[in-house]
This record gives C-alpha cells, sequence and structure tokens, in this order.
C-alpha cells in the first residue's frame, strides 16, 4: 500500500490529471443515467407512471384541435371506463400571491382531490386535500419545502395563511422539493383546488396493478369518442395513440429504443474519448517505471504481481475520481441552473435532487470497473509482458 501512495505521490501531476478527467466523466455519465433513471421509471411523484393514461388535447376527424376534456364531461367519461383507482385533474399557471403585505411570483398548479392519490409526493408537514376538503370548496393549498422557507421561513408552515387574488388561502401541508423533470406538473411550487380556477389541461387515470394497460388504452379511447360524441365531434383518438406517463415521457425524448440506443452511445462517447487521453498518458507514466519493474522481476517478482501493482495504483486514481464525480453531480448542476438557465423556479431546487442507490450499483460500479480496464489494465498490460533482459539494457520490447 506504501508503494502505490508513494508511486502516486511521486507523479502529482498524473495523479490529479486522471483523477479529474475521471470525475468529469463521470459527472457527465452518472447525470446522463439519472436522467434516464427518472424519466423511464415509477420515479417519485409519478410513482404509478406505468399505470396511468394521461389525456390531454385532441383533434377532430379533419385534423382541427377540439381541446381537451371539460368538468363538466368528467363523469361522463368515467361512466365509460368502470376499472380505475383515481383520476388526476390538473392545470398549471404562474401566479402572485400575497404575504404579509408582500408579493411573490409563484410557480402554481391546480388540481383535485385526486391528484394526491395518483401521484405519490412525501408530505413533510400536514397532509393532502381530501375529497370533502374539496366538496366543501375550502381554499387550502399545498406548497413546497422551497415556498414554504422563502414565504413563512419555515418547512413546518401548515396553518399559515396567504393571499391569492383576493382568497384567503390556508397552508394544508408542506411536500419535500422534487425535481421538476420527475413532476407532472413542472416548475410548480404550489398546489391548488382545481375549482380556483375552473380549467383542466390534462386528465391522468390511474388503474389497478391487475389490469391489462392495453385493454385499459382500449376502455380510455372508447370513452374519450363516447364523450366528445355528446358535443357532437368525432375525435381522432385510438387505444394505440393512448400512452402512459412512462410512455409519454419517453416519447418526448425518443421513445424507449430511441433512449436506448442514443443512452449507449453516449455512453460510449463519455466513456472513450476521456479513457484513450487517460490511456496514452498512462502508457507514457509507466514507461518511465519500467527499469524498477524489470528490477523487482529480476529479484523474482512474478509478471503477475508486476500487472496488481500497476493496476492498484490506477484503482485508487478511479476509485477517488469516480466517487468525486458522482459527489460533484449534484453541486454542477446547481451550478449550471444558476449561471446558465437562471430559471427564478429552479431556485433552490436541483434537476437532479439524488443519485439514487440502483444507478450507482446497476450501472455506475460496472462502468467503473470498465473504466479501470480501459486505462488500467492496458498499459499494465503492456508493462507487466516487456523483456527484462532489453528492459535493462536501456530499450523496450
Amino acid at each position: 500500500m506504501m508503494t502505490i501512495l508513494r508511486n502516486l505521490l511521486y507523479d502529482k501531476a498524473y495523479s490529479l490529471f486522471c483523477i479529474l478527467g475521471t470525475a468529469l466523466t463521470f459527472i457527465l455519465v452518472t447525470s446522463l443515467l439519472q436522467i434516464v433513471f427518472m424519466l423511464g421509471s415509477n420515479y417519485p411523484p409519478d410513482i404509478h407512471a406505468d399505470r396511468v393514461i394521461s389525456l390531454g388535447t385532441f383533434s377532430d376527424i379533419d385534423g382541427r384541435n377540439v381541446g381537451g376534456l371539460q368538468h363538466w364531461e368528467i363523469d361522463l367519461l368515467l361512466g365509460h371506463i368502470k376499472e380505475h383507482e383515481a383520476v388526476a385533474l390538473r392545470s398549471s399557471d404562474i401566479g402572485n400571491v400575497l404575504v404579509n403585505d408582500k408579493n411573490y411570483l409563484v410557480g402554481m398548479a391546480f388540481v383535485n382531490a385526486g391528484f394526491w392519490k395518483v401521484y405519490g409526493f412525501n408530505f413533510l408537514a400536514g397532509g393532502a386535500v381530501t375529497e370533502d376538503d374539496y366538496r366543501d370548496r375550502k381554499h387550502y393549498a399545498i406548497i413546497n419545502k422551497k415556498l414554504s422557507n422563502k414565504l413563512f421561513h419555515t418547512t413546518y408552515s401548515v396553518g399559515q395563511k396567504l393571499e391569492y387574488y383576493g382568497v384567503e388561502v390556508e397552508i394544508k401541508g408542506v411536500v419535500d422539493d422534487v425535481s421538476p423533470l420527475a413532476t407532472p406538473t413542472g416548475y410548480s411550487e404550489m398546489w391548488m383546488p382545481g375549482f380556483v380556477n375552473n380549467r383542466i389541461s390534462a386528465v391522468d387515470i390511474l388503474f389497478p396493478t391487475r389490469m391489462d394497460m392495453s385493454r385499459a388504452k382500449e376502455m380510455v379511447s372508447h370513452a374519450v369518442q363516447q364523450t366528445f360524441a355528446q358535443r357532437n365531434v368525432q375525435v381522432q383518438v385510438s387505444a394505440d395513440k393512448l400512452f402512459t406517463t412512462r410512455e409519454s415521457k419517453l416519447q418526448k425524448v425518443g421513445g424507449e429504443r430511441g433512449v436506448g440506443g442514443s443512452v449507449g452511445v453516449l455512453l460510449f462517447i463519455l466513456l472513450l474519448i476521456p479513457a484513450v487521453n487517460i490511456v496514452t498518458l498512462a502508457m507514457s507514466n509507466t514507461r518511465g517505471k519500467l527499469k524498477e519493474i524489470a528490477v523487482r522481476r529480476a529479484f523474482g517478482a512474478s509478471r503477475f504481481s508486476a500487472f496488481l501493482d500497476i493496476m492498484a495504483g490506477n484503482l485508487v486514481l478511479v476509485l477517488i475520481g469516480v466517487f468525486l464525480g458522482v459527489a460533484l453531480v449534484k453541486p454542477t448542476y446547481y451550478l449550471i441552473q444558476h449561471t446558465v438557465l437562471q430559471n427564478p423556479f429552479l431556485e433552490g431546487v436541483s434537476l437532479i435532487p439524488n443519485i439514487d442507490a440502483i444507478v450507482i450499483v446497476l450501472f455506475i460500479l460496472p462502468l467503473m470497473l470498465l473504466f479501470l480496464l480501459m486505462f488500467g489494465g492496458i498499459p499494465a498490460y503492456r508493462a507487466a509482458r516487456q523483456n527484462i533482459a532489453t528492459i535493462l539494457k536501456g530499450g523496450m520490447s
């Protein structure tokens, strides 16, 4: 171990280059994989992404946009969909709220009580708006931790009041911050009852776990057609054009196959380019140690032990670089958001809030071993197979 540390400290520039090169590579790799994981799985709060069919706007048979569903059409729609667990109605906007005579611009969503059954937000204080609250037209709001701290200087702001265009609203719950990439209402910081603005931009229908989603899509397709028929409008909607929320997210980035292919290509590029540079430098660095290796082998050390010595040194550099890279993903994205994107609704919230353990165990660690083999294994193998006599005479085989 002391030999490894001595070698690493002997060539500080090489060690630093390898660590920083590996760290930068794994910042990019980890970011890519975490975003794909968020889009391609039942990632909170979209915990039922593969069982929710989302409805937006529709076109008639002539291709004209006929809008989406209205509040008074929801019961008619659900009358044709017998097997469902919950329905979320939502729309998003930006509005002003008044707290202590001070105005704040807030990203808002207007939702029904079913929204909190379809989506799994983590409540830090209080609880969700219920069907009874909605029926009694209680002006309750749910806000996220970031907004709670901004408006009331505490996470536990349940019971506090604010004013929304002349209407007094009470905070009923505070949810943990989530990435705008993961929530269906994007940059929303505050969720209010849908009857406040009476608009719907999307309808999300949650189906039971036992439900075959192909059958669910057929049911929803028929229900939408029957609902619009009450307006004397024929809409273009077929089961193969309806998607779960997971499928919808993947469609936006090229579909499941497209994501898989694109991610594979990007990972190859992200790993190959720095690996080639580091391999070249590592071979040059190892070449300077050939005489030392040759002397050790002349005194009885095996090729395998020489190989392990070089690999061990490279392993230490890779481990430091990988763990540094993973640790810097969130700060790096936070810096990019506030220097490049400069979106006020991202203030205090990261697009990548956490790195999930499953991403590290199933993807990052295997890629770390691959990276080690690419830039550590090649120089170690070439050094170990050199002819001792040739090296001691000042040459290379």
